[in-house]
């Protein structure tokens, strides 16, 4: 529909660099139209909130800027306008499009309707992707004429055209040999698929639906033409199945504007009406969004975000039962959970003592299980053992240290019990490897055995981590 400034011929957009105190000077592609064009459209919808998608869309054909004139891609539609398939309508000009943005006038709703499905030679598709009867697509390709009449237009209170949607129903042995355009009752040709040597799907085009925007503001009664081709290929071919059309645009009586549905299945031949569409039930609260700038303060004042003029304005219809909530209060799930909650006092109430009752008699029985473990424990033979025999266990303490005078459960030495000394700490594990050595290593950089504890004394210069517990486990191995 519209360009923005990228990148081409060696020129590229100046911007700073992600995480570098200095600019990048060849950004381009997508990564920098994209973000140019919805500056713009920012700045169009601060200036004026109620724009809606359309009304962006009108904007950019409106006071997009002609670039590159000379370049012979460029094409006069129905309306007068210049389109092109490389540029769109033009470039964007931000001045040019909040300008206009701000003395814009409100598009009419949507409106749309489908025309007529054409099947060439009793063309079928089933809901499985199996086709039946169509038109073979042979050297000279395949046109069909669909009519648009006056009378469709006004049944579906359709008044202006925006852009048309083409469903067509096409099999080929090599998608990418296929061309499909149409033209407009005024002569107006969209190439809606060109020739792609890197397709070579054999899926054919199931019910695909393309788009055109070439056609805007045209009056579309009269005849539309498709026409379908291949690339004649010997070793390829193909048929044409059907095809639709469905125009979308503006209403001629906004206050008759039906909200679009999407149908459940919509991509058979010939289409069925779709009878599990929901039906909607007009809401009794409306909400109107804030503007954007509400929350900044005016010049020469002061104002705050509590203050804001963005609001829930809600509008009820004279059924509306008194006493409904006021959804500006309260308004989203836990507003609704808080009201289910204050009518069911009893329910939930009767909910939290049972549990509250589950919770204690679990506890009881835990401490119970507990206590007749202890009572049956017996000690196995030759296990009893005098906690002053572990050494520096939990029992006793080194020569020359006060009982439990201010031992840190880090110097605790799990002898015999086959894990870490930190195994039963509650420290913090990211100070774990805090000090001049980590507390542990799960294993060992050198896989020689070790020999057990022996009651010699460590000979000087080597480091006491390098002991091992009675089972050779490893203990507070230092790290390299």
């Amino acid at each position: 529909m519209i360009s923005a400034y990228s990148s081409g011929s060696n020129h590229y957009i100046v911007t700073t660099d992600k995480g570098k105190n200095e600019c990048a000077t060849n950004h381009g592609g997508t990564s920098a139209a994209a973000p140019n064009a919805a500056g713009v459209f920012v700045l169009a919808v601060q200036a004026r909130p109620e724009l809606t998608w359309r009304d962006i869309q009108y904007l950019c054909i409106e006071t997009a800027k002609i670039v590159n004139p000379e370049d012979p891609d460029w094409e006069t539609t129905a309306t007068g306008r210049k389109y092109s398939y490389k540029h769109g309508f033009g470039v964007l000009d931000a001045y040019k499009f909040v300008t206009a943005a701000q003395k814009w006038t409100l598009v009419k709703p949507q409106a749309w309707f489908d025309s007529p499905t054409i099947q060439l030679e009793g063309g079928k598709m089933n809901v499985a992707k199996k086709f039946s009867g169509g038109t073979h697509i042979g050297p000279d390709g395949v046109t069909s004429k669909l009519t648009v009449t006056k009378e469709m237009l006004k049944t579906n209170n359709f008044e202006s055209l925006e852009h048309v949607n083409i469903q067509v129903w096409i099999e080929h042995t090599r998608r990418g040999d296929v061309e499909v355009e149409i033209v407009s009752p005024r002569g107006i040709k969209s190439v809606l698929g060109k020739k792609r040597s890197g397709d070579a799907s054999e899926n054919g085009f199931p019910g695909w639906v393309f788009m055109s925007i070439k056609h805007w503001g045209e009056d579309p009664v009269g005849d539309w033409t498709i026409k379908v081709s291949d690339q004649t290929s010997p070793n390829e071919s193909g048929k044409f199945f059907g095809w639709k059309m469905k125009f979308w645009g503006t209403t001629i009586d906004p206050s008759k504007a039906e909200k679009y549905e999407l149908p459940v299945v919509d991509n058979v031949l010939p289409p069925v009406d779709d009878p599990y569409r929901p039906v909607v039930d007009v809401p009794t609260v409306t909400k109107e969004h804030g503007k954007p700038t509400a929350y900044l303060p005016a010049e020469g004042a002061t104002k705050s975000p509590s203050t804001s003029s963005a609001s829930t304005k809600p509008t009820t219809t004279p059924s509306t039962p008194t006493g409904t909530p006021n959804p500006e209060k309260d308004s989203g799930f836990f507003a609704d959970m808080s009201r289910v909650v204050s009518s069911h006092k009893t329910f939930f109430g009767g909910i939290g003592a049972v549990s509250l009752i589950g919770l204690v008699a679990g506890a009881v029985f835990f401490r119970r299980r507990q206590e007749r473990l202890r009572k049956n424990y017996t000690p196995l033979s030759g296990d009893a053992h005098a906690m002053t025999a572990l050494g520096g266990a939990y029992g006793s303490e080194p020569e020359g240290v006060a009982p439990s005078a201010g031992r840190h459960p880090q110097d605790r030495v799990a002898v015999g019990l086959g894990f870490h000394s930190s195994f039963l700490d509650d420290d913090d594990l990211s100070t774990a490897g805090a000090g001049p050595t980590p507390k542990y290593r799960d294993e060992p950089e050198d896989a020689t055995p070790v020999p057990p504890v022996s009651s010699k004394p460590v000979p000087e210069g080597q480091p006491s981590s390098n002991r091992v517990s009675g089972d050779g486990s490893w203990e507070d191995a230092r790290a390299p």
